[in-house]
C-alpha cells in the first residue's frame, strides 16, 4: 500500500496489490510429499516453479505408465511461464527407453521414445555420477536475439505465424550441464494454429529451423493437419511455424 505525505498531511493508503518475494522457489501443492524414491528412483512427479522459470520431474510411475509420460505444462498456473524444463533421470530413461513422452505446451506438442534423450554423451558419464544425472527438455518461449535474426532471414514472401521460440536438450550431471546439439533419433513437433486463417497462407504452412551455424532458415517437410502442423526433428534450438503468402 502507498500513500501521499506533504506539508498538509498525509492521504487515505491505496488498496493492497499483493506482494512478491523475489526469487521465491515455490513447489506445487498437489505434487507434495510424492516424491518418494524407490531403488534410487523418484516415483511420482513433482513441479517447481521458480520466477518464471517451472520445473516438471518425471518419476517412475508416468513413465512405465502403459501411455507413457504425458507433461501438461499448458495449465494456467504455468502460464506467466516462459522457460519450462522437464527431468527426467538417467536411471529411468535407461529402465523404460522404448516408452513414451509426450510434452505439451500451449499450441505445441512434443513426443518421442525415452531413447530419444539417451545421445551419444550419455555413454561418456562416470558410473559413480549416473545416480546424480539427467536429462532436461527445455521449452522457450522468449526468443531473444535469435527471434530478431530469424525476421530478417525469413524467405520473401513468407510471414510468421508463431512467434520463435527454443527447443534445447541439456544433459546435467551435479552441476555442470551440457548442452546437447541433436536427440538421438527423430522426434514429432506438432504446432497448433487458428484454421480459419488458413486461407492466409495459399501457398501452405511450414515448420521452420533456424541454423545458427549457417544463419539460414530451413522450411521442414511440414504434415498440414488443417489447424495442425507436423515434423519429425532431430536438432535442438530455433523454431517457427510460418505462412507462405503465395502458391
Amino acid at each position: 500500500k502507498i500513500r501521499s505525505v506533504n506539508l498538509f498531511g498525509a492521504s487515505d493508503y491505496s488498496t493492497s496489490t499483493g506482494y512478491t518475494k523475489t526469487l521465491e522457489e515455490k513447489k506445487v501443492t498437489y505434487y507434495q510429499d510424492e516424491t518418494e524414491y524407490e531403488g534410487g528412483l523418484q516415483q511420482k512427479d513433482s513441479v517447481i516453479i521458480n520466477g518464471m522459470v517451472v520445473t516438471y520431474t518425471i518419476g517412475e510411475k508416468s513413465a512405465a505408465s502403459s501411455s507413457g509420460a504425458r507433461v501438461d505444462l499448458s495449465q494456467p498456473e504455468y502460464v506467466s511461464a516462459n522457460k519450462k524444463i522437464v527431468r527426467i533421470s538417467f536411471g529411468i530413461m535407461k529402465k523404460y527407453p522404448n516408452n513414451r513422452l509426450s510434452i505439451t505446451d500451449r499450441d505445441m506438442n512434443l513426443s518421442m521414445n525415452l531413447s530419444n534423450l539417451d545421445v551419444d554423451e550419455v555413454s561418456k558419464v562416470e558410473k559413480n555420477l549416473i545416480s546424480d544425472a539427467d536429462m532436461r527438455i527445455i521449452l522457450d518461449r522468449s526468443s531473444g536475439p535469435e527471434g530478431d535474426q530469424i525476421r530478417i532471414r525469413l524467405p520473401r514472401g513468407y510471414r510468421i505465424i508463431m512467434n520463435p521460440f527454443s527447443i534445447n536438450l541439456n544433459m546435467q550431471v551435479r552441476n555442470t550441464a551440457t548442452r546437447i546439439k541433436s536427440f538421438n533419433g527423430d522426434t514429432a513437433l506438432m504446432l497448433n494454429y487458428a484454421a480459419s486463417n488458413k486461407s492466409l497462407y495459399p501457398g501452405g504452412i511450414y515448420i521452420a529451423y533456424y541454423d545458427k551455424e549457417t544463419e539460414k532458415i530451413q522450411i521442414m517437410n511440414t504434415a498440414d493437419l488443417n489447424g495442425r502442423v507436423r515434423s519429425q526433428i532431430s536438432k535442438t534450438g530455433e523454431y517457427v511455424l510460418i505462412g507462405k503468402l503465395v502458391k
